[in-house]
Protein backbone atom coordinates (compact mmCIF):
# COMPACT_ATOMS: atom_id res chain seq x y z
CA UNK A 1 0.00 0.00 0.00
CA UNK A 2 2.93 2.59 0.62
CA UNK A 3 4.29 1.71 -3.19
CA UNK A 4 0.96 2.23 -4.23
CA UNK A 5 0.84 5.96 -2.99
CA UNK A 6 4.36 7.08 -3.64
CA UNK A 7 3.49 6.00 -7.26
CA UNK A 8 0.29 7.95 -7.14
CA UNK A 9 1.73 10.85 -5.52
CA UNK A 10 4.85 11.02 -8.01
CA UNK A 11 1.98 10.92 -10.88
CA UNK A 12 0.00 13.57 -9.38
CA UNK A 13 3.74 15.68 -9.27
CA UNK A 14 4.30 14.69 -12.96
CA UNK A 15 1.55 15.46 -14.30
CA UNK A 16 0.94 18.89 -12.15
CA UNK A 17 3.67 20.37 -13.25
CA UNK A 18 2.73 21.06 -16.47
CA UNK A 19 4.07 24.54 -17.62
CA UNK A 20 1.10 26.75 -19.87
CA UNK A 21 2.02 27.61 -23.11
CA UNK A 22 4.31 30.46 -23.52
CA UNK A 23 2.11 33.77 -24.94
CA UNK A 24 5.89 35.27 -25.28
CA UNK A 25 6.04 38.39 -27.27
CA UNK A 26 8.37 37.93 -29.94
CA UNK A 27 11.79 40.32 -29.38
CA UNK A 28 12.66 43.01 -31.97
CA UNK A 29 15.86 42.93 -33.16
CA UNK A 30 16.34 46.37 -34.97
CA UNK A 31 14.00 48.53 -36.92
CA UNK A 32 13.63 52.04 -38.47
CA UNK A 33 11.70 53.80 -35.98
CA UNK A 34 8.19 53.37 -38.11
CA UNK A 35 7.97 49.24 -37.87
CA UNK A 36 10.25 46.60 -36.07
CA UNK A 37 12.22 43.45 -37.40
CA UNK A 38 11.74 40.16 -35.94
CA UNK A 39 12.53 36.85 -36.90
CA UNK A 40 10.27 35.40 -39.46
CA UNK A 41 8.51 32.04 -40.25
CA UNK A 42 9.69 29.01 -41.52
CA UNK A 43 6.75 29.38 -44.71
CA UNK A 44 9.11 32.18 -46.20
CA UNK A 45 12.40 29.47 -45.59
CA UNK A 46 10.43 26.73 -47.52
CA UNK A 47 9.77 28.44 -50.15
CA UNK A 48 13.27 29.88 -50.71
CA UNK A 49 14.42 25.94 -50.46
CA UNK A 50 11.85 25.20 -52.97
CA UNK A 51 13.34 28.28 -55.31
CA UNK A 52 16.87 26.88 -54.74
CA UNK A 53 16.20 23.61 -55.66
CA UNK A 54 14.28 24.87 -58.70
CA UNK A 55 16.94 27.48 -60.09
CA UNK A 56 19.68 24.32 -59.06
CA UNK A 57 17.53 22.35 -61.68
CA UNK A 58 17.15 24.93 -64.05
CA UNK A 59 13.01 23.72 -63.53
CA UNK A 60 12.19 27.20 -65.46
CA UNK A 61 8.57 26.12 -64.93
CA UNK A 62 8.59 25.43 -60.78
CA UNK A 63 10.64 28.86 -60.50
CA UNK A 64 7.80 30.95 -62.38
CA UNK A 65 5.53 29.28 -60.48
CA UNK A 66 6.97 31.16 -56.89
CA UNK A 67 7.44 34.59 -58.91
CA UNK A 68 4.75 36.74 -58.29
CA UNK A 69 2.77 38.33 -61.40
CA UNK A 70 4.16 42.17 -60.83
CA UNK A 71 7.47 40.83 -59.11
CA UNK A 72 10.45 42.93 -59.46
CA UNK A 73 13.59 40.99 -59.92
CA UNK A 74 16.96 43.04 -59.37
CA UNK A 75 19.99 41.53 -60.40
CA UNK A 76 23.64 42.26 -59.61
CA UNK A 77 24.63 43.59 -62.76
CA UNK A 78 21.80 46.27 -62.60
CA UNK A 79 19.35 44.12 -64.95
CA UNK A 80 15.70 44.40 -63.78
CA UNK A 81 12.80 41.50 -64.51
CA UNK A 82 9.47 42.07 -64.04
CA UNK A 83 7.64 39.03 -62.99
CA UNK A 84 8.12 35.52 -63.39
CA UNK A 85 8.51 34.98 -67.52
CA UNK A 86 10.85 38.00 -67.48
CA UNK A 87 12.87 36.63 -64.90
CA UNK A 88 13.16 33.10 -66.24
CA UNK A 89 14.28 34.19 -69.64
CA UNK A 90 17.01 36.08 -68.19
CA UNK A 91 18.11 33.23 -65.93
CA UNK A 92 17.88 31.36 -69.59
CA UNK A 93 20.57 33.93 -71.47
CA UNK A 94 22.82 33.72 -67.95
CA UNK A 95 22.96 30.22 -68.45
CA UNK A 96 23.86 30.53 -71.98
CA UNK A 97 26.46 32.49 -71.48
CA UNK A 98 28.07 31.29 -68.57
CA UNK A 99 27.31 27.57 -69.51
CA UNK A 100 25.16 25.48 -67.51
CA UNK A 101 27.80 23.60 -65.07
CA UNK A 102 29.22 26.71 -64.18
CA UNK A 103 25.66 28.20 -63.79
CA UNK A 104 24.65 25.53 -60.97
CA UNK A 105 27.57 25.33 -59.09
CA UNK A 106 26.66 27.69 -55.81
CA UNK A 107 26.65 26.75 -52.49
CA UNK A 108 24.40 28.10 -49.93
CA UNK A 109 26.26 29.51 -47.18
CA UNK A 110 23.27 30.48 -44.62
CA UNK A 111 19.83 32.02 -45.11
CA UNK A 112 17.14 32.97 -42.55
CA UNK A 113 13.94 34.56 -42.51
CA UNK A 114 12.74 38.26 -40.86
CA UNK A 115 9.49 39.95 -40.71
CA UNK A 116 8.53 43.38 -39.81
CA UNK A 117 5.69 44.69 -37.39
CA UNK A 118 3.02 47.03 -38.65
CA UNK A 119 3.98 49.89 -40.18
CA UNK A 120 0.20 51.37 -40.38
CA UNK A 121 0.58 52.01 -44.13
CA UNK A 122 -1.72 50.35 -46.18
CA UNK A 123 -0.28 51.02 -49.22
CA UNK A 124 2.58 48.96 -48.73
CA UNK A 125 3.54 45.70 -48.12
CA UNK A 126 6.51 45.59 -45.88
CA UNK A 127 5.00 44.14 -43.11
CA UNK A 128 3.46 41.34 -45.12
CA UNK A 129 5.23 37.93 -45.40
CA UNK A 130 8.69 36.94 -44.55
CA UNK A 131 12.06 38.63 -45.89
CA UNK A 132 14.60 35.90 -46.66
CA UNK A 133 18.33 36.62 -46.99
CA UNK A 134 20.53 34.18 -48.38
CA UNK A 135 24.13 34.03 -48.99
CA UNK A 136 25.57 32.06 -51.53
CA UNK A 137 29.24 31.17 -53.14
CA UNK A 138 30.06 30.23 -56.51
CA UNK A 139 33.46 28.70 -56.88
CA UNK A 140 34.71 29.77 -60.79
CA UNK A 141 36.13 26.95 -62.81
CA UNK A 142 38.11 29.86 -64.52
CA UNK A 143 39.15 33.25 -62.86
CA UNK A 144 37.27 36.11 -64.18
CA UNK A 145 39.39 39.91 -63.86
CA UNK A 146 41.78 37.85 -61.23
CA UNK A 147 38.09 36.60 -59.19
CA UNK A 148 38.88 32.95 -58.28
CA UNK A 149 35.20 32.89 -56.42
CA UNK A 150 31.63 35.08 -56.49
CA UNK A 151 29.70 35.90 -53.62
CA UNK A 152 26.22 36.52 -53.90
CA UNK A 153 23.76 38.04 -51.15
CA UNK A 154 20.13 37.81 -52.45
CA UNK A 155 17.14 39.02 -51.13
CA UNK A 156 13.54 37.47 -50.86
CA UNK A 157 10.23 39.23 -50.09
CA UNK A 158 7.72 36.41 -49.62
CA UNK A 159 3.97 36.72 -49.50
CA UNK A 160 1.88 34.03 -49.71
CA UNK A 161 4.03 31.08 -51.13
CA UNK A 162 5.38 33.88 -53.71
CA UNK A 163 8.52 36.41 -54.41
CA UNK A 164 6.91 39.85 -54.63
CA UNK A 165 10.50 41.11 -55.16
CA UNK A 166 14.43 40.47 -55.19
CA UNK A 167 17.42 42.13 -54.97
CA UNK A 168 20.67 40.52 -55.44
CA UNK A 169 24.01 41.64 -55.05
CA UNK A 170 27.47 40.18 -55.46
CA UNK A 171 30.98 40.58 -54.59
CA UNK A 172 34.43 39.07 -56.28
CA UNK A 173 36.72 37.84 -54.20
CA UNK A 174 40.85 37.37 -55.24
CA UNK A 175 41.58 34.33 -52.64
Amino acid sequence: MKNFIYILFGIIILTGCETAPCECEVPSNGGNGTFEVKMGSNDGLEVFDAIDKAWGALDYEALKSYVSEDAVMKFADGKVAVGGDEFVSMIQKEVEEWGEAEYVNWSTDYKFSLATTSDNDESTNVDEGDWVNAQFTVELKSPVDGDIRNVFYEFYHIIDGKVVSWDQFKRGEKE
